[in-house]
């Protein structure tokens, strides 16, 4: 089916339409044109009345796995219904448990992939990598052969309620993974043991660390200035990932981050049924966050579209351009003032949010229920 989308300010830095009044043409699941003037006759014309168009958001931290984790949320709530497209599981389902997962969401309209934990049991302890013999290499490596579009890279947390008092063998059994999966594998950085610096000297060219604007002292920041083993780790192609999470963004860190010139490559929101009704609520809001930090709208997208798809390694996502999969969100940015919080109680005062009001998905065009009356703090 040929649907033309008209009338709408694409965001997107790789076009050439960037910021400019553009058509889409979208043919079954694939984006067929994109310009100026493009012929509408006998198409489904949608009118976007102006508002933003960008490529779909990719949230690329969630938990969407009840089956494991009973704080798990539905992903269809924080996806389309959000206006984000796609959702990637962070370590929520290991190589026993994801095919279950692949089965609770297949019936699902956001598109759901994950990054398997290195724990063959997931999250069903929240302690899983104390017993070195559930990270199974083996099983791990077959499952992310098997299902090579789901599985889209694997998840470490490294901590020492989560890890016990073997911190070395996780990261050495995790490596051994991503030598015969080329995939990247994401880190989950908190209290220590182990250190930030012992963390990051683990990670190679396009690994993930998330939770990056952490409010611990085990963070980012040192004496005021950002710490060696971070830059260096920039400096090798490390990613650095927001992570919201419920204890995992502290807005003085994210913003004397940024005044250092140090700022995140990607935005997600470590969301799942505890911290939906704050602090996290949404990526839209996580978003919001950011630019009120003083990241601009351009930068803001292309941290939910092409940097996402780019660091897991997702061919033709992120961006809007002809063969390119027909995922999109469509948004406006408005001028709302709120009082919201960050994972350490820190009051943010929001001058603007970020308000999608419709995705489309393979082609299919799908209301929000995000609305201006709903979901906005």
């Amino acid at each position: 089916m040929r649907k033309l989308l008209i009338n709408g300010i694409l965001v997107d830095r790789t076009s050439e339409f960037h910021l400019q009044n553009v058509s889409i043409l979208i043919e079954d699941d694939k984006i067929v044109d994109v310009g100026h003037g493009l012929n509408d006759d006998g198409l489904e014309v949608v009118n976007l009345d102006g508002q933003y168009v960008s490529a779909g958001w990719i949230d690329m931290h969630v938990h969407c796995f009840n089956g494991a984790w009973s704080e798990g949320i539905d992903p269809d709530r924080v996806g389309y219904e959000s206006g984000v497209t796609m959702l990637i599981d962070a370590g929520t389902s290991g190589a026993d448990t994801v095919e279950k997962f692949m089965k609770e969401v297949s019936t699902k309209v956001t598109k759901v992939k994950a990054l398997l934990n290195i724990s063959k049991q997931g999250l069903l302890t929240l302690h899983e990598l104390r017993n070195i013999e559930d990270i199974d290499v083996e099983l791990a490596i077959q499952q992310a052969k098997k299902y090579p579009e789901f599985i889209v890279g694997f998840k470490l947390r490294a901590s020492a309620s989560v890890m016990g008092e073997d911190m070395k063998t996780p990261f050495i059994r995790a490596k051994e993974i991503q030598k015969i999966v080329d995939k990247p594998l994401m880190v989950h950085v908190g209290n220590r043991p182990p250190t930030l610096d012992e963390v990051l000297n683990s990670l190679d060219r396009g690994d993930i660390v998330t939770h990056c604007f952490n409010g611990k002292d085990n963070g980012l920041l040192v004496d005021g200035s950002i710490r060696k083993s971070a830059l260096q780790a920039r400096e090798r192609g490390v990613i650095f990932d927001v992570g919201h999470g419920s204890a995992s963004f502290n807005t003085e860190v994210a913003n004397s981050s940024k005044e250092l010139g140090f700022i995140a490559d990607t935005i997600s929101t470590d969301i799942y049924l505890k911290n939906v009704n704050g602090p996290v609520y949404s990526l839209a809001h996580c978003m919001s966050k950011m630019m009120e930090i003083g990241y601009g709208l351009e930068d803001t997208i292309m941290m939910v579209t092409r940097n996402v798809a780019d660091a897991v390694k997702l061919d033709g996502y992120g961006s809007i351009r002809p063969g390119f999969v027909a995922d999109l969100t469509i948004f406006k940015e408005a001028k709302l003032d709120s009082e919201i919080l960050d994972s350490d109680g820190n009051i943010i005062q929001l001058h603007q949010q970020l308000i999608p009001s419709a995705v489309v998905i393979d082609g299919t065009w799908r209301e929000t229920t995000y609305g201006e009356n709903e979901h906005i703090y």
